[in-house]
C-alpha cells in the first residue's frame, strides 16, 4: 500500500485491477464471453406472501444488527475519522431504509452502510464522499457496459485477495473499536 500511495494510485484500485486480471487469466473464456451494453430491467412482482415472508424471515431478524452495524456503528466510526462532519443517525437509517425499498423492486440484495465498509475505505485511501461517488460511478459504468455478463468474471475473483482485503478491513474497524475502550 505504501507504494501505491506513494504513486497516487489507491490500494484497492490496484488490488481490484489485479483481481480481475487473475481472473482472466484463470478463466480465459469469461473474458470471450462478457457482451456490450447493460442487461435489460425487470421489476419484480412482490406478492403479499412475499412481503410476509421476507419481514418475518428477513427483515425483523436483521433489524439488530442493521441498526447496531449499519447506523450506530457507521456513525460512531464516522465521528472518529471524521469529527468535522457528524452523521445522524436518523439521516443514515432513512438512507439504508430507502436503498433497499427501492432495490427490492429490482430484485436487489440487501443493502446498508455497513462499518466493516467504511473502515475499509478508509483504510484503502477513500477521505471523502468523492471516493464513494468515483466508487458508484465505476460499478454504473461497468454495469451499463457489460451488464450481467460481467459476473461470470467476478466469479473467479481470487478468493485469497478478497480474504486480504477483507482482513485489512476487518482490521481497520478492529482497531477503531479498539480505541473507542
Amino acid at each position: 500500500m505504501w507504494a501505491s500511495r506513494r504513486r497516487g494510485i489507491p490500494a484497492a484500485l490496484l488490488l481490484v485491477t489485479a483481481g480481475l486480471a487473475l481472473s482472466a487469466l484463470k478463466s480465459p473464456q469469461t473474458v470471450l464471453g462478457l457482451s456490450m451494453g447493460p442487461s435489460p430491467l425487470r421489476l419484480v412482482h412482490i406478492t403479499a406472501a412475499d412481503w410476509q415472508q421476507g419481514v418475518l424471515r428477513a427483515a425483523i431478524p436483521q433489524l439488530p444488527l442493521t441498526c447496531l452495524n449499519s447506523v450506530i456503528a457507521v456513525c460512531a466510526l464516522s465521528d472518529e475519522l471524521f469529527p468535522q462532519r457528524p452523521m445522524s443517525p436518523t439521516h443514515v437509517a432513512l438512507s439504508v431504509g430507502t436503498m433497499n425499498l427501492v432495490g427490492c423492486w429490482f430484485g436487489a440484495l440487501p443493502t446498508c452502510h455497513g462499518a466493516g465498509g467504511l473502515a475499509g475505505q478508509y483504510k484503502f485511501g477513500a477521505r471523502s464522499g468523492m471516493a464513494v461517488i468515483m466508487l458508484g460511478a465505476g460499478k454504473v459504468l461497468l454495469g451499463l457496459t457489460f451488464g450481467a455478463s460481467l459476473l461470470d468474471l467476478l466469479v473467479h475473483f481470487p478468493g485469497s485477495l478478497l480474504g486480504v482485503m477483507l482482513a485489512v478491513s476487518g482490521l481497520e474497524l478492529a482497531g477503531a473499536g479498539y480505541r473507542k475502550v
